[in-house]
């Protein structure tokens, strides 16, 4: 059966190898991800926040200030100052963004003491843990109002459709997964909100660096959310095609058993002639080596029906 997922766009690598630069561009964008995450997260794991990590994330900082620098230096000499006005501007970039280096330098600091403290204290976070977000209370009080109207609505179908009342009734609430639903929506959002408070308050380089920010968050929070997802699909796949196996070997039918009872079917068929491959069947695909097994058994049953009736007989004789 096929096991990889469609996908006719041809997905990131290819569109990598066709656009000059997008390798790269996603590759910095990484790097600026983690500054913006170190402010509005906690609890991470250790392999996520790593000190690499922490390195490129301060990397991409002092980057940002040394740009912001040589522009107020280029604004500020007389034939450019003449034709753009904004070197003050320039320098009051630069004097905040010191000031966020060296927060990010303290609050990095928190975080790898913090994860140290919990593995000391026996209370490790998934090492792969990207962290809690410290907008998820806001995230939780927006999904409660959401749910409010679309519960509403839901408990009016259930009314119109009496026959799946209980059904569409367990459906809520509607929207469940908070942290989701912050991680793509609020933190963006609540990003944007501060780039324009920034704007307004003159700090072109820092509006800019969370504009960049909101960018490298969503690309890489949407890349591990649908990573995540695929890993829960897998478990989902192989559950439904264990059920669909049982059912095509028992010969009970099923939706798409009959295409599961084929393979199975020729399974077995390659199995009697090479009895090897069901070791390397076992190894690629367990849940299919168990099924042909099955199979095997039950048609070994079927043409032998009395074998085990006097195999007992033989037993209760001697």
């Amino acid at each position: 059966m096929r096991n990889q997922p469609r996908n006719v766009m041809g997905g990131s690598e290819m569109w990598a190898g066709i656009v000059p630069g997008l390798g790269l561009m996603n590759f910095i964008l990484g790097w600026i991800s983690v500054p913006i995450e170190t402010f509005l997260r906690r609890d991470f794991g250790e392999r996520y926040y790593t000190r690499s990590n922490f390195v490129a994330g301060l990397i991409v900082l002092w980057a940002w200030s040394m740009l912001g620098s040589l522009l107020s230096f280029v604004g500020s000499l007389p034939l450019i100052s003449s034709v753009v006005h904004h070197g003050e501007a320039a320098a009051e970039s630069v004097s905040w963004l010191g000031s966020i280096i060296k927060w990010y330098m303290i609050i990095g600091l928190v975080h790898f003491v913090w994860i140290w403290v919990k593995d000391v204290m026996n209370k490790p976070e998934y090492s792969f843990s990207a962290g809690r977000s410290w907008l998820t209370p806001i995230g939780r009080l927006l999904i409660g109002f959401m749910n409010l109207f679309l519960n509403g609505i839901l408990r009016l179908v259930a009314q119109l459709v009496p026959k799946h009342r209980e059904q569409i009734l367990a459906m809520q609430p509607v929207l469940r997964d908070v942290d989701t639903f912050t991680e793509r929506f609020i933190e963006p959002t609540f990003v944007f909100v501060v780039a324009l408070f920034c704007a307004a308050a003159g700090q072109t380089g820092i509006f800019w660096w969370l504009i960049f920010s909101i960018m490298a968050l969503n690309l890489h929070t949407g890349q591990r959310h649908q990573a995540d997802r695929s890993y829960i699909l897998d478990i989902r796949d192989q559950m439904i095609m264990g059920r669909m196996m049982r059912e095509a070997t028992e010969g009970r039918w099923a939706k798409g058993s009959d295409r599961i009872r084929r393979m199975v079917s020729d399974v077995v068929k390659e199995a009697e002639q090479s009895p090897e491959i069901i070791e390397t069947i076992k190894v690629q695909n367990p849940t299919l080596a168990e099924a042909a097994a099955a199979l095997q058994r039950k048609r070994s049953k079927q043409q032998n029906p009395f074998s085990e009736g006097d195999n007992s007989e033989m037993a209760m004789a001697a």
